[in-house]
């Protein structure tokens, strides 16, 4: 215990040496004991320890350290970084670098160029153990994040958890679920990035993915009995999505509730037209069944008044209530556009 206290290199080899000598030791149990090691040592050494790195892609690509901003440097620091957090925790190999980098195919002079780059990042990362973020590996890097350390990874569970909740019709969980993870967003996906090539698959998930949690999260107001509060922002996300049926649906729907059935008929006539004209399609056997229920006025389109009571109940609590539910730092984000946020 003292070599490990008082010389951090003799510190290292007692870990590694434990490893040699005992088999049952596993890499992920050696990854542990490694890290515990490390972190005796700086302590005892006086080092100032920073909390973990937060990396933010649902946005312009930012990482912040104890709240505060970190320099990345110049586009191409940037853009290694945001290439190695799309597939974060797996490698990417120096070929796969350099040409959604640099678009060349490998040679010497491109290698150093590479490994120029990775080097200014990684001090751009250092943390007291830049290891544990920017690893090298065979034929190429690795970064290793935690869930929690990236936006994304807590974004997809907030998501997963919330269309879950909608599922099993309990509609306020569901809601509070989905605003948190939506408020995690501080613009269009990788905003700063978003010419380069490469990124353009992660991209367009990603505000996939964006665009379904917003869809959840109307369904769970409207199952808590929100009407005419959703039309406005409805309306944008219809022209925005001209031929996403499930957005035509729900502006339908919050049209009745508001008590503007003519309105909502309108609707329904209009993507008839647009779904005959553009796709050659008759609207979808759902929405068909929507216009008849809405024609008859049917009582199942009609919020109970316990759910309205409900509706106006979770509106006393902030949308923006992510703090409870996820551990990010705040930052400004894209309020005047209500397509993003929550």
């Amino acid at each position: 215990m003292w070599i490990a206290r008082c010389d951090p290199v003799k510190g290292e080899h007692l870990a590694a040496g434990l490893q040699a000598d005992d088999s049952r030791i596993t890499g992920f149990r050696y990854e542990r004991l490694r890290r515990s090691w490390r972190s005796r040592i700086i302590a005892s050494m006086g080092s100032h320890a920073h909390g973990p790195l937060k990396f933010g892609v649902l946005g312009p690509l930012e990482v912040l350290r104890d709240g505060e901003p970190v320099q990345l440097g110049g586009k191409r620091q940037r853009a290694l970084l945001a290439l190695l957090l799309v597939h974060a925790n797996e490698l990417v190999t120096v070929d796969q670098l350099i040409d959604g980098l640099s678009g060349e195919q490998r040679s010497q002079s491109a290698v150093n160029a590479m490994r120029v780059a990775v080097s200014r990042l990684r001090r751009s990362l250092e943390n007291g153990d830049s290891d544990d973020v920017l690893r090298t590996a065979p034929g190429g890097y690795v970064l290793c994040t935690d869930p929690d350390q990236l936006d994304v990874s807590l974004f997809e569970g907030l998501l997963e958890e919330g269309l879950q909740l909608l599922v099993v019709g309990d509609h306020q969980s569901a809601a509070a679920r989905l605003r948190a993870g939506l408020g995690l967003w501080r613009g269009p996906a990788l905003a700063d990035l978003s010419l380069l090539e490469f990124l353009q698959p992660e991209i367009r998930r990603l505000e996939e993915l964006r665009l379904l949690a917003v869809m959840g999260r109307i369904d769970a107001e409207l199952g808590l009995g929100a009407a005419g509060e959703l039309i406005g922002e409805l309306e944008l996300l219809v022209a925005s999505n001209p031929l996403q049926e499930r957005l035509r649906g729900q502006l339908m729907r919050a049209l009745y509730r508001a008590g503007r059935q003519a309105d909502a008929l309108t609707v329904y006539r209009q993507t008839s037209e647009l779904m005959r004209d553009e796709l050659g399609l008759e609207p979808s056997r759902e929405l068909r069944e929507l216009e008849r229920s809405i024609l008859q006025q049917h009582a199942e389109l009609e919020p109970a008044l316990r759910h309205r009571h409900r509706w106006a109940t979770s509106q006393c609590r902030p949308h923006r209530s992510s703090a409870a539910l996820v551990s990010w730092p705040s930052s400004p984000r894209f309020s005047a556009d209500p397509i993003y946020g929550c």
